[in-house]
């Protein structure tokens, strides 16, 4: 495992997975877009008002101003989950995890307790 990360697996507090940051052409390109963002939305507007387009194209710039400008419906979702409880028991060497470990693995079993 690295040694940036946590037994757990996430990175430990003030590490990261990318140390190098964002690279620069990514915000330089965000940056570019952006700048096209007002000519984008005057083009959804001018064929969903046009009547000579297809319809299929005036729809889905309908959808988009509504998604965008008022947002899209909440989905529901049910979801059924079976679990099998096993009554097997692992014993752990606590003794072999440093301090941090054990304080990082107290915080994931205090999430775990019944709330009281």
């Amino acid at each position: 495992m690295s040694e940036n990360r946590t037994v757990t697996g996430r990175f430990m507090k003030g590490h990261s997975g990318n140390p190098g940051g964002r690279p620069k052409l990514a915000s330089e390109l965000k940056l570019s877009m952006q700048e096209l963002t007002g000519n984008a939305v005057f083009t959804i507007k001018e064929i969903m008002s046009n009547q000579d387009a297809p319809p299929a194209s005036r729809l889905k710039c309908a959808e988009l101003i509504l998604a965008y400008g008022i947002g899209r419906p909440v989905q529901q979702m049910q979801i059924e989950v079976e679990t099998e409880i096993s009554e097997k028991r692992q014993e752990y060497d606590l003794s072999l995890l440093s301090l941090d470990e054990l304080l990082q693995l107290e915080k994931i079993v205090s999430k775990a307790l019944p709330p009281g």
